[in-house]
């Protein structure tokens, strides 16, 4: 650890923004005037597009602050639906889809798990997860990062057609 810095401090920007999402999602997750996702989910993407453009830390930092799987998908696909800027084209696009696929994939990962009931379990929209992908296949271009994506995005739909 570098000196001077506390333990308990965020060593980059972005994970200070992470923690702030954890922490007043954990305190404020039932007031939704205070703690909307689907109005900061966006926002912090945002923030993420105009600085790290690092994938995975913005729904992380929802889960973690008690948004359920379902929610984080549902925020994501809508943000693809819309296809408002700055998430209708280039690197925005990509950073969306990337999160989308990486809370997909931590939903079916949570689902494997046996903390999670056989309800719970039961209530994964693989039909309109699958439908999303397809989607998703059809936007992410033609690029380097849109051709990996596509082989994620490829990956994770067999597994879901696998698994239920």
């Amino acid at each position: 650890m570098p000196e001077g810095r506390k333990e308990n401090e965020a060593a980059e920007p972005f994970e200070r923004v992470a923690d702030a999402v954890r922490r007043l999602g954990r305190k404020f997750l039932k007031y939704e005037l205070i703690f909307n996702p689907p109005t900061l989910l966006p926002m912090v993407e945002k923030y993420n597009l105009e600085t790290v453009q690092r994938d995975g830390w913005v729904p992380e930092a929802f889960l973690d602050a008690g948004v359920s799987h379902q929610t984080l998908y549902s925020i994501y696909d809508n943000i693809q639906v819309r296809q408002e800027a700055p998430w209708n084209d280039g690197p925005g696009k990509l950073l969306v889809v990337t999160d989308a696929i990486w809370t997909i994939r931590a939903w079916l990962d949570a689902n494997s798990r046996s903390a999670i009931s056989r309800a719970e379990r039961g209530r994964f929209p693989s039909d309109r997860i699958l439908s999303s992908l397809e989607r998703m296949m059809g936007s992410v271009g033609t690029s380097m990062a849109g051709k990996k994506l596509r082989e994620r995005i490829i990956t994770l739909r067999e597994e879901i057609k696998r698994r239920y």
